[in-house]
């Protein structure tokens, strides 16, 4: 027999091909077992399945099961191009699950899309990576009655709305598949979960939520309730059992007093008070802490002076500048004025005494060395007059030198000052 070169490129090549083949089919198997192990399954113990009647009451991040209109299946596990069907017990009303045959039905989260009222992604939490339902039987001339899951949810076929009347409830995808409606099949072998045009069973929506025997965790923090402005303190966190894996978030009621970082540590910015309080998700709801009000303390060094006068006349009467002191004991003080040919002002750390000179205007503050650093006082405007000026505006101006000579002259300004008094 005479072999051709594609026959030894066959013979050679199909050991491999089937030693990949074989390789490929384990790696399934063991991604299957990985999924599996890491489903998330709600049971009865901890959890209570309630028949939803009202759409508007479904949420972002909500927990869902589906099941059909009768009250006996609810959608099971992947079965390649569909979701298979598991027996349960419902109340005779059908307002909630009582009983699974053996397996947990289907955990779905509800992802709200955008704005759109009711229309949903439905996250299979039955996998350890994201994964999306999705109306996969196309559009063409042989449309498939296919329900699969998808990595991505961008595809508007993953995006579904839910709409519940008094008679019937709907899951309908909103993308260009020709059958879209999520219905329950009790004539296939084995039932399914899949979408339909028509002619099935139609869906019934049970929303999950712990029991309140399981709604108990809490987190607990604690720490120091003040800080000093620039500085740092750390919060910590206590949080129950089941909450043990669950990631921290946290958040200051007042950012611009204190800020919080990932790892629970404070930074006093400004003087004030703000409260510190810690989240995380768990179940699809959001506990949260008790709150911690912290408050954070200027402790920088400052001087504040006023006086009994800012209006001096020369030879007349003196000002005197009170000093208090924040967050420092000056030992000693420098005290100036920005023209002494107008006023002098001489003291010690707590006063000082501002002497009149000459008619004009002047600024008074202090200054104490804080270590190296200067601290300065706010400033004080005094006003100097000469010994004998009287001010008439609007009709005349005495201005008098001494008791015995007197000018006089038109003024333009309204009101009266008297400036000698």
């Amino acid at each position: 027999m005479k072999l051709r070169k594609r026959d030894l490129f066959l013979l050679v090549a199909a050991p491999a091909l089937m030693l990949a083949a074989i390789g490929t089919v384990g790696t399934v198997s063991n991604k299957a077992d990985e999924v599996k192990a890491a489903a998330l399954t709600c049971s009865l113990n901890d959890y209570d399945y309630t028949l939803v009647t009202d759409a508007s009451t479904l949420h972002d991040g909500d927990l869902i099961t589906i099941a059909d209109k009768t009250g006996s299946y609810a959608i099971g596990g992947d079965n390649g191009n569909n979701r298979l069907a598991n027996s349960i017990t419902t109340r005779t009303n059908k307002t909630s699950i009582t009983s699974f045959s053996t397996n947990v039905p289907m955990v779905i989260e509800l992802g709200a899309v955008g704005d759109s009222a009711n229309v949903y992604t439905l996250k299979d939490k039955t996998y350890s990576v994201d994964k999306y339902l999705y109306a996969a039987g196309g559009n063409g001339k042989n449309p498939k009655n296919y329900l699969k899951p998808s990595e991505s949810c961008t595809n508007t076929n993953s995006h579904f709305k839910i709409t519940i009347t008094s008679t019937a409830t709907s899951i309908v995808a909103q993308g260009d598949a020709s059958r879209k409606n999520i219905s329950f099949n009790d004539t296939n072998n084995p039932k399914i979960f899949s979408c339909y045009g028509s002619g099935q069973t139609e869906p019934i929506i049970y929303k999950i939520t712990p029991k309140a025997s399981q709604q108990n965790e809490d987190i607990t923090i604690s720490g120091a309730t003040s800080v000093n402005k620039g500085s740092t303190t750390t919060v910590t966190a206590d949080k129950s059992d089941g909450l043990s894996s669950s990631e921290l978030t946290w958040h200051s009621s007042n950012e611009s007093v204190a800020s919080i970082d990932a790892n629970g540590v404070v930074t006093g910015l400004a003087a004030g008070t703000t409260t510190i309080i810690a989240t995380c998700e768990y179940n699809s709801q959001t506990i949260t802490s008790n709150g911690l009000t912290i408050t954070v303390i200027d402790t920088t060094p400052s001087l504040a002076i006023s006086t009994d006068k800012t209006e001096l006349v020369v030879g007349r009467n003196r000002a005197t500048i009170s000093l208090t002191p924040t967050n420092c004991t000056p030992d000693s003080v420098t005290w100036s004025s920005n023209d002494t040919n107008v006023a002098t002002v001489t003291g010690d750390a707590s006063s000082a005494t501002v002497k009149p000179i000459a008619a004009g205007d002047t600024v008074i503050k202090a200054t104490y060395d804080n270590g190296g650093d200067a601290v300065v006082s706010n400033e004080i405007a005094i006003h100097v007059s000469a010994y004998g000026e009287v001010t008439v505006n609007n009709y005349l101006s005495l201005t008098s030198a001494n008791l015995g000579v007197v000018t006089t002259s038109y003024a333009a300004n309204n009101g009266v000052k008297v400036v000698d008094g």
